[in-house]
C-alpha cells in the first residue's frame, strides 16, 4: 500500500513540474504580445516573480530601468512571490512610481529569467552597468517612499549623531552557496585593522541576518558602542529571511532601512550581499571594505565596480587567501 501512495505521490508532483513549465511557455508567448502593446504606449511594464531578497529584485529592476532608458520608455515594476495570492505590489509599498493615469489598467509581462521578456535580443545590462548610469537612474525611477526617509533619519539622529560609526554587514545563512562564508575571527581582525587605521571610530553599526554574529561583536568589541537595527523579521533555523514566509512587504522594508542606515556609516566593511552592495549605490562616495567576493558567476554589478576602488584589501591569513583563491 505504502509503495502505491507514493507512485501517486511522485506521479502527482510530475504533473505539477509539466502544468508548471507549461504555464511559462504561455506565459513567455504572451509577454511579446503584452511587451508589444506597452511599448506602443511608451512603458515597459514588467512583474519580477521571485524568491529573491530585495538587493537582488533591485538588481533586475535597475537592468529594466537602463533598457527603458536606452529605447525612450517608462519602467513600471512589481515584485511578486510565485505563490503569491494577492494583489499587493511590494514595489509600490518601498517605491514612487511616476504616473502613468492615461493607462489605469497596465498589463504587465512576468518573468522568472530574461529570456521570459521574449523581446528579441540577448540581455547584457548587467555588464552595462556602471556607477554613472546607475545614479541616473535611481534618481530617474527609484524614489523611495518618505516614510521610509523618516525612519531612516530618526534611526540616525538617535544612534550616530557624534559619533563615527563603522557599518558592518555579515550575510550569512543561504549566501554560502554563493560565496565563502567568512569566519568571524576574520571579521574581527579586519574591525581591529581598520579601527588602527581610524581611531576616532567609537562605535559599529550591525546588520546581519546571523544572530550569533552581533553577541559575538559585543563581546568583542565592548569598549565601543555597538548599534544594531529595530528589525522584527530574522532568519530561523540557518534559512534566509527572504525565504520565509513571514509578511514580504515588512521584511522588504527592514532591509531598505538597513541598506540606508549602512550608507549613512562613515565607512562600510561588508561581505559579499546585493543588499548592502545597494548602499554604495545609494551614496557613491561611500568608502567600503569587500570581505568576501560572490564566485564568478554570481559576480554582479555592483559589486563588481565596488571591488575596483575599495578602502583597503581585507586582511587574510594563508588558509583564507587560499579559500579565496579556490571559490
Amino acid at each position: 500500500m505504502s509503495e502505491y501512495i507514493l507512485k501517486i505521490k511522485k506521479k502527482y508532483w510530475q504533473f505539477l513540474i509539466i502544468l508548471k513549465s507549461s504555464h511559462w511557455v504561455y506565459q513567455k508567448i504572451n509577454n511579446k504580445k503584452i511587451n508589444k502593446l506597452n511599448f506602443k504606449k511608451g512603458l515597459f511594464a514588467v512583474d519580477i516573480v521571485s524568491n529573491m531578497g530585495l538587493g537582488a529584485n533591485l538588481h533586475f529592476a535597475l537592468q529594466i530601468m537602463f533598457y527603458c532608458h536606452e529605447n525612450n520608455l517608462e519602467p513600471k515594476l512589481k515584485f511578486t512571490r510565485p505563490n503569491q495570492k494577492n494583489t499587493d505590489n511590494p514595489f509600490d509599498y518601498l517605491f514612487e512610481q511616476n504616473s502613468t493615469e492615461n493607462h489605469p489598467n497596465i498589463e504587465f509581462a512576468r518573468i522568472r529569467n530574461w529570456s521570459d521578456l521574449n523581446i528579441g535580443i540577448d540581455w547584457n545590462f548587467d555588464q552595462k552597468l556602471n556607477f554613472d548610469i546607475s545614479k541616473i537612474l535611481i534618481q530617474k525611477h527609484l524614489k523611495i517612499k518618505s516614510r521610509i526617509h523618516s525612519i531612516v533619519d530618526n534611526f540616525v539622529e538617535k544612534n550616530f549623531k557624534n559619533r563615527n560609526v563603522l557599518g558592518i554587514h555579515y550575510r550569512a545563512t543561504d549566501k554560502k552557496s554563493e560565496a565563502i562564508l567568512a569566519s568571524y575571527d576574520y571579521i574581527e581582525r579586519n574591525i581591529q585593522y581598520y579601527l588602527n587605521l581610524f581611531p576616532d571610530t567609537n562605535s559599529l553599526f550591525i546588520s546581519t541576518d546571523d544572530k550569533g554574529f552581533i553577541s559575538f561583536i559585543k563581546g568583542t568589541f565592548s569598549h565601543l558602542e555597538i548599534i544594531t537595527p529595530n528589525d522584527t523579521y530574522v532568519s530561523k533555523k540557518n534559512t534566509s529571511i527572504h525565504l520565509s514566509t513571514q509578511d514580504i512587504n515588512q521584511m522588504n522594508q527592514e532591509a531598505l532601512i538597513n541598506i540606508l542606515i549602512l550608507s549613512r556609516c562613515s565607512a562600510l566593511m561588508k561581505t559579499a550581499s546585493f543588499m548592502s552592495a545597494w548602499s554604495k549605490l545609494f551614496k557613491l562616495d561611500l568608502p567600503v571594505i569587500l570581505l568576501t567576493k560572490s564566485k564568478e558567476q554570481y559576480f554582479f554589478f555592483p559589486e563588481r565596480e565596488i571591488a575596483k576602488d575599495v578602502l583597503f584589501e581585507p586582511v587574510r591569513n594563508k588558509k583564507e587567501i587560499a579559500l579565496e583563491y579556490t571559490a
